[in-house]
C-alpha cells in the first residue's frame, strides 16, 4: 500500500535521483520526466523572480528536489521546508545536501502549530494545492507574510464551459475529481480566484494557464511510458494511470484549466 494517500512512486514516473521529484511536469518535446518537473517549478519561480537574498518557504516539498534547485540555480541560502508525509520528511532530515534547510513536518494547512522562523518574501507550493480549500491555505500562510510577499502556486480553475454542463455531468466531475481528492467546491473560475486572494490582501495576481503542457502533457508521457515499458504496476501503478487518464480528461474536454498563480501582497497590509 502506498504510504500516505498523496504518496508517489518517482521511479515508476521515471525519476530516480536521490532527490527525485513528483509533479505532473511542464511538458515540451523531447525532454524527461524530471526536465519536465523542473520546468514547472522554473516557470513558478521565474515568475516570483526569486533571488538569492529571498526568505523561502517550501509548502509541500515532497522529496526535495525543488529545495535541491532553489539552492542550485537561484542560490537562495534561506529556505524553510514543509512536508506532511512522514516518509519524504525524514528523507530531508537524512539528505546531506538540504543540510542549510530549516525542516518541519505538518501540513501547510495549520503552520501555526509550526516553530516556523520568519515572514517569507516568497511563498511557494508546486502542484499541490489544488487538493485543499484555498482560503483556509491563505489564513495558514497570513502571519507568515509581510507587505511585499510574493505568493506562487498552482491550481484549477472552471473554464467558461463549466456552466453549460447538465446536473448529471456535473455530478459524474465531481465523482471523479473525488477519486483524486480534488473537491469541486474547492474550485473558482478565475475571477473568483482573484477575487478570494482580494480577500487576504494579495493583489496584482497573474494567472498563467497551463492546461496543454500539464495536463495534456502528463497523460501523453504516461500512455508512453506504458507502452513502452512495463514499469507502471501495482497499486503505486494505478494510482498514476488513474491520474493520467483523468487528466486527459480534464484536457480534452476543457472544462477545467490547470493554472499557475502569482500574487503580491498588499502594501496596506503591512
Amino acid at each position: 500500500m502506498p504510504s500516505h494517500k498523496y504518496a508517489i512512486n518517482a521511479v515508476m514516473l521515471g525519476d530516480t535521483s536521490s532527490l527525485p521529484w513528483t509533479n505532473l511536469g511542464l511538458w515540451q518535446v523531447g525532454i524527461d520526466y524530471p526536465q519536465a518537473c523542473q520546468n514547472l517549478a522554473i516557470t513558478l519561480a521565474n515568475a516570483l523572480v526569486l533571488n538569492s537574498n529571498d526568505y523561502v518557504l517550501d509548502l509541500g516539498c515532497g522529496w526535495g528536489a525543488s529545495l535541491n534547485l532553489w539552492q542550485q540555480k537561484y542560490n537562495v541560502s534561506h529556505i524553510d521546508a514543509v512536508e506532511l508525509q512522514a516518509e519524504c520528511f525524514q528523507h530531508l532530515s537524512r539528505h546531506k545536501a538540504l543540510k542549510q534547510i530549516n525542516k518541519y513536518q505538518g501540513s501547510f494547512l495549520n503552520l501555526k502549530s509550526l516553530d516556523l522562523n520568519s515572514n517569507y518574501d516568497a511563498i511557494m507550493c508546486i502542484d499541490a494545492l489544488y487538493h485543499h480549500a484555498l482560503p483556509h491555505f491563505l489564513a495558514s500562510i497570513e502571519p507568515f507574510t509581510h507587505g511585499r510577499t510574493r505568493l506562487g502556486f498552482h491550481y484549477l480553475v472552471f473554464t467558461s464551459r463549466w456552466a453549460s454542463l447538465s446536473f448529471l455531468q456535473k455530478k459524474k466531475y465531481r465523482y471523479l475529481l473525488g477519486l483524486a481528492d480534488v473537491k469541486l467546491d474547492y474550485i473558482y473560475s478565475c475571477h473568483q480566484l482573484e477575487c478570494v486572494l482580494k480577500q487576504f490582501s494579495w493583489q496584482h495576481t497573474d494567472i498563467q494557464i497551463l492546461t496543454e503542457p500539464v495536463l495534456g502533457g502528463f497523460s501523453s508521457y504516461i500512455t508512453a511510458r506504458e507502452k513502452e515499458f512495463n514499469h507502471i504496476h501495482g497499486l503505486d501503478g494505478i494510482k498514476i494511470k488513474l491520474t493520467a487518464k483523468l487528466c486527459h480528461l480534464l484536457f480534452k474536454e476543457g472544462i477545467l484549466d490547470y493554472v499557475q498563480v502569482v500574487s503580491y501582497k498588499s502594501t496596506e497590509s503591512s
